[in-house]
């Protein structure tokens, strides 16, 4: 085995580990070790701290040490002293001490018992560590003393050596203990002790007194004695204190001298005071000012309710000479905390101060709990301390709180000039059940204490201090540490941001559409460029998307549009799918040989596609369905084809709907199944839906090839819920824009869709599945399916089955029923089966007027015969209704609405009964024109030379002989261009039985053209005889039928020959839908006005002679007016 590995913690712990194999933080190494793709080498620079989080602009490791020495308590104080290299932790009982930098994980320490066994401490004492008497430079782990002051009785005991304690010892030996009684007054307690070495040690307390202690004499010899009291009590007359003169900070400066040191005090009233202090020498103020009301001016503006609630915090030097940071907090009317950090830079020749800037923290609002203030370090401070000089125009700036470190910048150049005031800010923060119990600092990294976890290091990387963090993101650094590094259960990280932080929502969309790119194509830099299997290197990448699904629901779920959550499930789905599909076909050969002629022939390879262009994967999935789809067309090997199920059932059902869409986009994100995306889900794109529907008839095929449906049974019910979620979550994005909707890729989809979903369920049912079809339909509102299944799981179930239903739906589901009994012929079942769905029935027949042949016997069963009457008026008398229903069925309805109308009333419908009797009456003509046609009669001899009415005659014909209905006209047109003289009275007494139906131009052109042709019937040359033309034959039915009562007129000669009553636009208006040339029968209605015109005028006085004949002849029972040819009088 190589023993390079395969990829390193971090770059910079190796030179000899390639640049693509380098970046992997150290709790990835952990989590893939699992997978054993790692190896156990980690470079030559070997450490033992473990990466706990980073980014561009800290690192967060855990040292080595483990604390499982320390008591169980939570009632602990704990510091790190980086000058000596040791930590220590307290109780009431035990100091505990070890080396904190130690490479072991179990280092040694020293417990040392602070009382004897007989007595206890009533609080948790202050421990500090001392300097050693000599410096050795050398040395990493300096020998230090240690100074433990009770806070109640205010004892200060001080060892010069730890060296010299062992763990054994029952009690500290007395004569290594130096003590000191501050002689403490009633319930005053101490509240601060600072290391001021070499000067001394300062004191704080509750009652405000600033206490200065040496510990060694002039002779560097240990001694303890307290040196002046720098400020005196501050408790008043009636021991009242006043908590603004409470001291909340004690700092140390520069180094002056031997003994000599600058110290910085300020109270929660902004009393800020920076004395000298020298334990060999008086010790003087060199500075105090009072910094509240400027800090409050320079708020007010902004926050007016800074005034009341304005309290300073802490403060801390800055490297430049003479500044200093103060952090201060205030609160608004509802209860929320701002952080404000304020630079001072103080003049000591005036003895005053100026704000050099204001910065209100934004990442941290939590309120202040109990005694436990927020802290401020600056590493880099030490720097200034030791090496003498700044080599840096930024300082990094930690903001210890209870639960969070905040780090930002400031300035390092107090001059106005300078363009950058604070550059950045960021927080990291710890979970609920983490407690910090102590911390410390460098020059390049601050220390936190955790029981549990042990010593945390925060190290502002080098970017910070250089100023090329402009591109640094806030929001992605925390999304990718989230996702890089949360995948421990003992990380003490909350990865999760404050909840009231504000945030821009198209950063953080922005921010996590990123990350996911990340993610799904490797190109992040924690993502090793290769694992032992493609298999192992995508399942690692789908674990890191879980880490940053779980993340934005945690931190965003109310701050992001749908659309980018759906990207962000879409992005997973189909790395799951890649997973999922990489497992499958490692155990088949077969598909597996496909799929990589696939890739080949796309100019790809698995390693690329799977790694950097898995967003190609989709399309490529759908090419390898439709060829598999296409090849098991060809075979019966049902292996493969049960193969092939499995693999859409793997890819689609289990990696894509059941863990992205259900277990992310219903239960973690709680979406709405409306909320949908700019673009159709990836699995209703590239043909999948049509792919799925044809894999199911393949199944169904196969199983019923193989006389064993049933044993496929499970199968078929996954691919129907497959695809009826494909196909839902299809038609709601197409339905979400009307413009969507009339494409033509909608509608081929519908109709796969209205195709296919019957079969689905037919086929659950045959396989004894009839109540998950029921669910399923009844879940997608798929009626039509719901109501078939109902009726097929057993057709008479009772109307309160149904009921749960119609509640439901209402009138959608009715709607779909009632369909379904009429298509079924049920018609028991539509009119008696629900009788408290009557309104609902009623509705769908107004709304679904093609039903009406049906509608209209409900109507005479409920005794609503004027309703009846309406629709079989509507469904027989209509244009549709006479060329498409059955003659007979026709006139069967006819002869019943006209008995619903009398029954109704018929002085009432008077209009409809016209309109029924006229279809009526057009039935029987063409009932006898079949007839006459039956036995031989055929057209007049003389319309065989015009080709327009041959046409109309052939067209005439094949409508009545089709038992496709006439129109009264037509009826009537029809009988005048037979070969039967005896025709013309048909036609006359037709319409002389519907005058009142037809319109009075349409009357009118019917009766002339009746008389007209009836003349033209005989050749009035060869006549011999006129009582024996048609002529005469149809004057005598005139007379004895006495059609003259319903105002059937006699032949004129002056309209006979007026081409005025007839025009293109009426020839157009009456036979244009009937005859492709009404222009043509036009023109030839005008040649038959000229053939009457031939017969010259003196064939009016025939006309006249032969009405006198005719009314003669059937015994006078008229009196006829021969000058205008028209009935004047009837006979008594």
């Amino acid at each position: 085995m190589s023993t390079q590995p395969l990829f390193q913690l971090r770059k910079e712990l190796s030179t000899s580990v390639s640049q693509d194999e380098s970046d992997v933080t150290q709790s990835f190494v952990e989590e893939l070790k699992s997978h054993s793709n790692v190896e156990s080498s980690v470079g030559d620079k070997f450490t033992n701290e473990v990466i706990v989080t980073e980014n561009e602009k800290y690192t967060v490791s855990k040292l080595p040490a483990s604390l499982g020495f320390l008591p169980s308590t939570l009632d602990i104080e704990g510091l790190v002293d980086t000058y000596s290299g040791n930590a220590s932790v307290n109780d009431r009982d035990n100091l505990y001490i070890w080396p904190y930098n130690s490479t072991q994980k179990q280092p040694s320490f020293i417990r040392v018992p602070l009382h004897e066994e007989c007595t206890s401490l009533s609080c948790i004492p202050s421990v500090i560590f001392t300097w050693p008497a000599a410096i050795d430079d050398e040395s990493t782990t300096k020998s230090a003393g240690v100074c433990i002051v009770n806070k109640k009785s205010g004892l200060v005991q001080f060892y010069e050596d730890i060296d010299t304690i062992t763990n054994i010892s029952s009690l500290l030996s007395k004569d290594k203990v130096y003590e000191l009684d501050l002689r403490l007054k009633d319930k005053e307690v101490i509240t601060n002790v600072l290391n001021c070495e070499p000067a001394g040690v300062v004191i704080s307390t509750s009652n405000g007194r600033l206490l200065f202690i040496t510990i060694r004499d002039f002779m560097g010899k240990p001694s303890v004695n307290l040196r002046s009291q720098l400020v005196k009590s501050q408790v008043g007359f009636f021991r009242s204190s006043n908590r603004f003169k409470e001291f909340v900070s004690l700092q140390t400066g520069a180094i002056l001298g031997k003994g000599e040191r600058i110290v910085s005090t300020v109270t929660r009233g902004g009393e800020f005071q920076v004395w000298n202090l020298s334990a060999v020498a008086n010790s003087y103020k060199r500075i105090e000012v009072n910094l509240y009301d400027q800090i409050l001016d320079s708020l007010q503006d902004l926050y007016p309710f800074a005034n009341g609630s304005l309290q300073v915090l802490n403060s801390h030097p800055l490297p430049n000479d003479q500044a200093h940071l103060i952090l201060s907090s205030i609160v608004d009317h509802d209860g929320t905390f701002y952080y404000i950090l304020s630079t001072i830079k103080l003049d000591e020749k005036t003895n005053s101060f100026v704000i050099f800037s204001t910065y209100r923290l934004n990442t941290y609002t939590a309120p202040l709990t109990g005694s436990h203030y927020p802290k401020i370090l600056v590493p880099s401070f030490l720097k200034t301390e030791v090496d003498g000089e700044i080599d840096q125009n930024i300082t990094s700036v930690f903001v210890i709180f209870p639960d969070a470190v905040v780090l930002t910048q400031t300035s390092s150049q107090l001059d106005q000039s300078y363009p950058l005031r604070r550059k950045w800010e960021d927080i990291i923060s710890f979970r609920g059940d983490v407690h910090l119990v102590g911390h410390g600092y460098d020059a390049d990294s601050i220390f936190l204490i955790n029981k549990e976890m042990g010593v945390l290091k925060i190290t502002a990387n080098a970017a910070m201090h250089d100023g090329e963090l402009g591109d640094v993101r806030f929001i992605k650094s925390h999304i990718d540490q989230a996702i890089y590094f949360s995948n421990t259960s003992s990380n003490l990280i909350e990865f999760n941001l404050p909840e009231n932080i504000s945030l821009e929502r198209n950063e953080i969309e922005s921010d996590l559409l990123d990350s996911s790119r990340e993610v799904l194509l490797s190109t992040s830099s924690y993502i090793p460029p290769k694992l032992s299997t493609l298999d192992n290197h995508v399942k690692m990448r789908v674990d890191l998307f879980k880490h940053l699904l779980a993340f934005t629901k945690a931190n965003f779920l109310h701050r992001i549009s749908p659309q980018v959550k759906l990207d962000l499930i879409e992005s997973y789905e189909v790395l799951n799918c890649a997973q999922y599909f990489l497992s499958f076909i490692e155990n088949n050969s077969e598909i597996a040989a496909k799929w990589n002629e696939l890739v080949s022939a796309s100019g790809l390879s698995n390693d690329s596609l799977f790694h950097h262009e898995v967003n190609r994967f989709p399309q490529m999935l759908s090419q390898l369905f439709e060829h598999l789809n296409d090849l098991l067309a060809t075979t019966s090997d049902l292996s493969i084809r049960i193969s092939y199920i499995d693999l859409i059932i793997s890819c689609i059902y289990k990696a894509t709907l059941e863990d992205g869409e259900q277990t992310f986009r219903f239960e973690q994100f709680q979406m709405a199944t409306s909320e949908l995306n700019d673009n159709l889900p990836w699995f209703a794109q590239h043909n999948f839906p049509k792919i799925i529907n044809e894999a199911f008839f393949i199944l169904k095929e196969s199983a019923e090839g193989a006389n064993n449906l049933a044993h496929y049974a499970d199968k078929l019910l996954i691919l129907v819920r497959v695809l009826y979620y494909v196909f839902k979550q299809l038609f709601l994005w197409y339905s979400d824009k009307s413009s969507r909707q009339a494409s033509a890729e909608y509608q081929q989809l519908h109709h796969l869709f209205e195709s296919s979903s019957l079969q689905w369920n037919r086929t659950l049912c045959e396989v004894n599945y009839p109540d998950e079809s029921l669910r399923i339909t009844e879940f997608y509102e798929d009626l039509a399916s719901l109501v078939e299944t109902l009726d097929a799981v057993n057709e008479d179930l009772s109307a309160e089955v149904y009921e749960q239903y119609f509640k439901k739906f209402g009138y959608s589901f009715a709607e779909k029923l009632f369909a379904f009994y009429i298509s079924t012929d049920k018609l028991q079942n539509l009119y008696f089966k629900f009788p408290d769905q009557h309104e609902y029935l009623n509705k769908f027949f107004e709304e679904n007027p093609q039903y009406g042949n049906v509608e209209w016997i409900g109507d005479i069963f409920e005794e609503k015969y004027g309703k009846a009457l309406r629709v079989l008026t509507r469904i027989s008398c209509t244009k549709d209704a006479t060329t498409e229903v059955p003659l007979v069925t026709r006139q069967f309805r006819l002869s019943v609405a006209k008995l619903c109308g009398l029954a109704d009333g018929g002085n009432t419908h008077i209009d409809e009964i016209y309109l029924i009797q006229a279809s009526l009456d057009a039935i029987d003509g063409q009932k006898d024109i079949v007839s006459r046609l039956n036995r031989g009669t055929n057209l007049h001899k003389r319309f065989e030379t015009s080709v327009v009415i041959k046409d109309f005659f052939h067209i005439l014909c094949q409508s009545a002989k089709s038992q496709n209905g006439l129109s009264l006209s037509n009826t009537i047109d029809f009988y005048t261009i037979l070969d039967s003289k005896h025709s013309f009275f048909c036609a006359l007494k037709l319409l002389s039985l519907n005058m009142n139906y037809l319109s009075f131009e349409v009357t009118n052109f019917l009766n002339v053209i009746i008389w007209r042709r009836c003349i033209l019937f005989d050749n009035w040359q060869t006549v011999g005889d006129a009582a024996q033309t048609a002529l005469s034959d149809t004057l005598e039915g005139y007379f004895s039928e006495e059609l003259y009562n319903s105002g059937c007129s006699l032949p004129r000669w002056s309209q006979l020959i007026d081409s005025s009553l007839v025009t293109a636009e009426y020839f157009q208006g009456e036979y244009g839908d009937f005859v492709t040339d009404a222009s043509g029968l036009f023109d030839f209605s005008l040649k038959e006005i000229e053939c009457i015109r031939a017969l010259g005028d003196d064939f009016s006085v025939k006309i006249k002679a032969m009405i006198g004949a005719a009314n003669e002849k059937t015994g006078k029972k008229c009196t006829v007016n021969y000058e205008t040819n028209t009935i004047e009088k009837l006979s008594t």
